[in-house]
């Protein structure tokens, strides 16, 4: 019986290896059986593009060959800029030009063709033209049409993107507003800021401190009834630098009380901010936090508009082919834009950049202008440069154009805060000293911070009070 039980036990053990070799030996055949149909199936792909290429080549081949033999034909039929099947350009100017002229062609083609005309010497003779003559006059025709409506095609289109840049440059700076910050001002005995209680409008009477305007002794004061806008900016400007008060802000009742030089003709009496039309006040509802958020370029371009202003700060480029200003700032300022690849940048590289994008829109317009050279006529004492903030990064004392040179006067400064955002003047003293003017504070710095700019002024020499008093009675 032992012996029976070890046979039994060995037959059972025997039984049970030869079941596991069994399955190892299906699962190994049924693995080899998917890789042979995935390798057969990658090898009959391959062997079909092979083949479908090798018939296109066989195809394109024979095509070429048809083109080949009818060639004259063709060329007498077709401009050759209708050929191609797959189109290739170098540049977006070269695109637009072609499908300019393709989209002239057509049109042309569809107009009907008076090829000659008899002349008066003519009239007794008659001019026979063959088919031949009659197809190149017509195929020249149409090569000069096409090209002048695509010429001018083309330089509407480069008109209205240069148009479109410049619009989306006003539109991102007039996002840069501010409310004020609250300050309770701090005793001071030489510095002194105006204030207002609006920091876009404080921020740039603080700026004209350091321009001419202060200097302009061939402008009379006038009388306060006729609201010259440069006498009452001149007397702020007064005010501020001979108040002997111990505290470190001047009250300047001359703005409080035209406030329509800076926020033009219709703006809330209660937030000041600026409106649109005079339907707008019905519509309108005044913030929480007073004043309201205004943006710094629309002050300034209101008060830039104000009469016997805009000649302090206007600079004119006139090309010497045409004679003409191709300047697009109108405004009585400099715009540069921000170049997103450059970390580091300074404003005579983005001045730079902006003065050849002006060069190349016009010789874009007037291929005539190509070699010609650009003057800067009627180069103002004050020169203003607006800008997003970061556009620029490493401060410049100097700014030179031909043989003028520009040294810097102040900037306006955009900070943002946790509540508002604010605006602020940076501004050289006499002294050889930065100041920053900040609500009713100011304090001393070592070096602008130029990154936070977004107006910047620099003058061809510094200006001082004249000995005149140019000053309204408070």
């Amino acid at each position: 019986e032992d012996t029976k039980l070890k046979i039994s036990n060995e037959s059972r053990f025997w039984w049970q290896g030869f079941e596991n070799g069994l399955t190892c030996a299906k699962r190994a055949f049924l693995f080899l059986i998917c890789f042979v149909y995935t390798q057969l199936t990658g090898l009959v792909r391959s062997l079909w593009k092979c083949f479908t290429a090798f018939q296109f080549s066989l195809e394109s081949i024979s095509e070429l060959s048809n083109l080949e033999e009818n060639n004259e034909s063709y060329e007498e039929s077709e401009p050759p800029f209708l050929r191609c099947k797959k189109l290739y350009f170098r540049d977006s100017m070269s695109r637009k030009l072609h499908w300019s002229e393709q989209m002239c062609t057509k049109k042309i083609s569809k107009k009907p063709k008076e090829i000659c005309a008899k002349s008066k010497s003519m009239q007794g003779k008659d001019i026979i033209l063959n088919d031949e003559m009659k197809n190149n006059i017509s195929f020249s025709i149409k090569s000069i049409e096409a090209k002048i409506a695509a010429s001018n095609t083309v330089m509407q289109i480069l008109k209205t993107e240069k148009c479109r840049q410049l619009e989306s440059l006003d539109q991102v700076l007039r996002q840069y507003t501010g409310r004020g910050k609250p300050f309770k001002g701090s005793a001071s005995g030489t510095f002194k800021t105006g204030f207002s209680g609006i920091c876009s409008i404080d921020s740039l009477i603080n700026l004209l401190r350091s321009s001419e305007i202060k200097s302009s002794e061939n402008h009379e004061l006038c009388s306060h009834t006729k609201r010259c806008p440069l006498c009452i900016v001149r007397s702020s400007i007064f005010r501020i630098e001979k108040n002997k008060d111990n505290k470190s802000y001047v009250k300047i009742p001359e703005i409080q009380n035209n406030l329509d030089i800076f926020l033009g003709k219709e703006y809330c009496g209660s937030c000041y901010k600026p409106l649109k039309n005079e339907s707008e006040p019905k519509s309108h509802s005044c913030p929480l936090m007073k004043p309201a958020d205004i943006a710094l370029k629309d002050v300034l371009d209101n008060f830039l508009k104000q009469e016997n202003l805009t000649q302090h700060f206007v600079m004119n480029l006139t090309c010497q082919g045409c004679l003409q200003s191709i300047s697009p700032f109108s405004e009585g300022y400099f715009k540069v834009e921000k170049n997103r690849n450059e970390k580091s940048s300074e404003l005579s590289f983005r001045i730079d950049d902006m003065l050849q994008s002006i060069k190349r829109h016009h010789w874009e317009n007037f291929p005539k202008c190509k070699n010609s050279r650009f003057n800067m006529e009627k180069m103002p004492n004050n020169f203003l440069i607006m800008m997003e903030p970061k556009t620029v990064t490493e401060f410049e004392s100097k700014l030179s154009f031909g043989t003028k040179e520009y040294k810097y006067a102040a900037q306006v400064n955009f900070n943002t805060g946790i509540l508002c955002n604010h605006f602020s003047t940076t501004a050289f003293s006499a002294d050889g000293t930065y100041i920053e003017y900040t609500g009713k504070e100011c304090k001393k710095l070592e070096v602008p911070e130029v990154s936070k700019s977004v107006l910047m002024l620099y003058v061809q020499q510094n200006t001082e009070l004249p000995a005149k008093e140019f000053l309204y009675n408070a």
